[in-house]
């Protein structure tokens, strides 16, 4: 599915290890070219997205995938902090979320996020939710790519 060469660099917040895994066959099914990196609390997500070293050693991923219900630093509190880093607020952040909440989809896009899904219950419907998403994300829409840091056209 996925045309560009090299992976699309994908942070994954998550705490759940069957949600992880989960994701990873969903992408492995819909066959999309992902260079996954994943991490189980909101404090190692920070660590990652806004407390790099600033000189390229740590490229920062193309997207994230970001649950709300986090240990240690929720998803919210990640979300507000990378918005604020000038180094990561550009990087699109898609929640992930077992909530169908109105208040939390709202709140989601409020505090900067470019995507919110529902986590669908049945394996098929998530396999499908991820390749959509990858669809639009990883072929349709222009990343920056992971080495990309200041610079370039407004």
């Amino acid at each position: 599915m996925n045309s560009v060469s090299r992976p699309v660099k994908v942070f994954l917040v998550e705490d759940n290890a069957a949600d992880v895994l989960l994701v990873e066959e969903a992408m492995q099914e819909a066959g999309v070219n992902v260079e996954l990196a994943v991490v189980a609390d909101g404090e190692a997500a920070l660590d990652v997205l806004t407390r790099h070293d600033g000189r390229g050693d740590v490229p920062l991923p193309q997207v994230v995938l970001l649950d709300l219900n986090l240990p240690r630093l929720s998803g919210w509190d990640v979300m507000t902090a990378v918005r604020a880093d000038d180094d990561a607020r550009h990087i699109p952040i898609l929640v992930l979320s077992t909530s169908d909440s109105d208040a939390d989809i709202y709140r989601a896009y409020r505090e900067g996020a470019n995507c919110y899904m529902v986590k669908p219950m049945d394996f098929g419907d998530f396999v499908d939710a991820m390749r959509a998403t990858a669809d639009f994300w990883f072929a349709v829409a222009a990343l920056p790519s992971p080495d990309a840091r200041r610079g370039g056209a407004t």
